[in-house]
């Protein structure tokens, strides 16, 4: 497989399970940047509020 035939893919981050003293915003940023940094690229952020 190329890198050119690579799909984009839902990933889901629970916030409240990592840290629950941050806010969400916050704690969403710290793992998006963990997530940069091994060349993943996160392209949208949903949330699930208020479920």
């Amino acid at each position: 497989m190329s890198l050119t035939e690579i799909k984009p893919y839902p990933a889901t981050v629970q916030v409240n399970c990592i840290d629950s003293t941050f806010p969400a915003e916050a704690v969403f940023q710290s793992e998006a940047k963990k997530l940069q940094q091994v060349q993943f690229k996160p392209g949208e952020q949903v949330t699930f509020e208020p479920f």
